[in-house]
């Protein structure tokens, strides 16, 4: 504003000398100023000195200030950094789950396909099994039939030949008191046959007695058939266990064929038993 040059202002009009005059002259109008005329308003209050800045301390502020900009930044770029990783670390933590997962599924599967393998082998070893155990009872059930017939042929052999030996032995042991002798023989051999079939419904044949084998068994009975011993004889081929059997047999059988058979009863009687199968 010093620089600025105020216009010089316009002479004084010259007035003319006034008459005094009791009264005051009237005030003269001030003329307007015009706006570049305008006084500069005189200040107040003093303006305060501004204070010049140290140059050292505003650079230690300015390396204070970047130092921290620089650590704010370095640890913002850290955090990113361990936001990443946080985010790489679980993508690969799902990564290996869903590894984990699919290994199990496989070992699962693997596991389910065996079991089932297994377990068709075992139905179709239990198939073969069965088959082979069905046809075993079928060649079982032949080979039985085949040697119960056997067993029945050679029953009806051995019951006609221990008719006869009874008989035989019977016609010693006690003759008849009345009647003719070819009467005598017929009712002999169908005692001993009845005492042979009353004998063998009583025995069970151990394993080690062979079928068709005999045994010669003293007898001592009274009339009515009641057994009172049973021994067999000491040329008896069974063993010791086939001899307690037809033993046991022979007094479990009592009372022995009487009636009908009083006239060739004996109460002591030398009887073959002759092996054979119920």
């Amino acid at each position: 504003r010093q620089s600025e040059k105020l216009e010089d202002l316009p002479p004084p009009v010259a007035e003319p000398i006034p008459v005094p005059e009791d009264t005051v002259p009237p005030p003269q109008p001030i003329p307007e100023p015009r706006p570049q005329d305008a006084p500069t308003p005189q200040q107040q209050q003093a303006q305060e000195r501004v204070a010049q800045p140290d140059t050292k301390d505003q650079e230690a502020a300015n390396a204070l200030a970047i130092s921290q900009e620089k650590a704010k930044q370095e640890q913002e770029a850290k955090r990113r950094q361990e936001q990443i990783d946080l985010t790489e670390r679980k993508r690969q933590e799902e990564a290996e789950q869903k590894l984990r997962l699919a290994k199990q599924q496989e070992e699962d599967a693997k596991k389910k396909l065996a079991d089932q393998a297994r377990q068709a082998a075992d139905k179709a070893e239990a198939e073969k099994q069965k088959k082979i155990a069905e046809i075993r009872a079928k060649r079982e059930q032949a080979e039985k039939e085949a040697k119960l017939a056997e067993q029945k042929l050679r029953q009806v052999a051995a019951a006609r030949n221990a008719a006869g030996t009874a008989a035989a032995g019977a016609s010693g042991a006690a003759q008849p008191a009345a009647g003719g002798g070819g009467n005598s023989d017929d009712l002999s051999a169908k005692y001993a046959a009845a005492i042979q079939a009353k004998v063998l419904s009583q025995w069970v044949r151990p394993d080690t007695v062979p079928l068709g084998q005999r045994c010669t068994i003293t007898i001592t009975q009274i009339p009515g058939g009641t057994v009172m011993q049973a021994k067999v004889s000491p040329n008896c081929p069974y063993d010791e266990a086939g001899r307690r059997s037809i033993e046991a047999a022979v007094l479990n059988a009592q009372p022995l064929p009487y009636r009908g058979f009083e006239s060739v009863f004996a109460r002591t009687l030398n009887f073959t038993f002759t092996a054979q199968d119920r």
